[in-house]
This record gives structure tokens, C-alpha cells and sequence, in this order.
């Protein structure tokens, strides 16, 4: 591994890790992100609908009710009013999982139920397909 990537990869897990300290990761998937475009306001109905199970349509109505909020969109999506919701982030901190308990809600983990959209990592390549073709860095040194 060259040194560029190894400080990449560094990097990338540093800032996870600090995400998910900070709160702004449930369930391994971004709740704390603006939707400043259709693409992320898109992609907020999805977390929605991947964390709850609702319909696209309910998780559109509860962004638009929270304003574009996913965290508290969650929480509406579980019975909650607005101010109810932001009294209960605010007292566990920012963070959704103690904020869920104290409802007494339980969300199954989107890892669990074997949804699959474009929000997952993309698959890994098969590795034989791989063997057949050599890679251009190991062309290059046969030469």
C-alpha cells in the first residue's frame, strides 16, 4: 500500500469514527446531512424508508414536516409531534438511539432485513473474473 493511501484510508476512518461520536451516524447510514439538492433530499426519504419501512410518500411528508431534519423526521415517523421530537433530541444530546429509547421505539437495523438500494456500497468484483485479466501495473513489469 502506498503511502498516499494508507493516509487516505487513515483519514476516512478517523472521520467516520468521529461521526459516529458525534451522533450523526444510526444504524450506519448518515442521519444529520442538509438536503441542499433533490439528490439528498431524495436520498433522505431512503435512510427513512430503510430505518423505518415506511412508504417513500411518509417519509417525504415527515422531512417536509421536520424541515428536511431526518432525525426528528424519524422520530415524527414513530408518533411524535415536532416539539416533542426536538425536546427529546435536545435531551439526549443530539443523538438518535437515546432518544428512540426513551419512546420506548425500537428501529431494525437496515443491515438486518436485506434491503438493497444505491445507498449500499457497490459489490465487490468477483475475483475470478480478476485472475482471467492481468492488472496494467503487472503487464508493465513482465516487460
Amino acid at each position: 500500500m502506498n503511502a498516499g493511501t494508507a493516509q487516505r484510508v487513515t483519514l476516512s476512518v478517523l472521520s467516520t469514527l468521529v461521526m459516529i461520536l458525534l451522533g450523526r451516524v444510526f444504524d450506519g447510514l448518515m442521519v444529520e446531512m442538509k438536503a441542499v439538492n433533490k439528490k439528498l433530499a431524495v436520498r433522505s426519504a431512503l435512510i427513512l424508508v430503510r430505518l423505518i419501512g415506511c412508504t417513500e410518500e411518509a417519509a417525504r411528508d415527515a422531512l417536509a414536516k421536520a424541515q428536511g431534519n431526518i432525525k426528528i423526521a424519524l422520530l415524527l415517523l414513530h408518533g411524535c409531534r415536532v416539539t416533542e421530537a426536538q425536546a427529546l433530541l435536545a435531551r439526549a444530546g443530539g443523538r438518535l438511539r437515546p432518544a428512540l429509547e426513551s419512546l420506548g421505539a425500537s428501529t431494525p437495523s437496515a443491515r438486518d432485513e436485506g434491503w438493497s438500494s444505491d445507498l449500499e456500497a457497490p459489490s465487490i468484483v468477483d475475483d475470478t473474473s480478476a485472475a482471467k485479466e492481468p492488472l496494467q501495473s503487472d503487464a508493465r513489469r513482465s516487460k
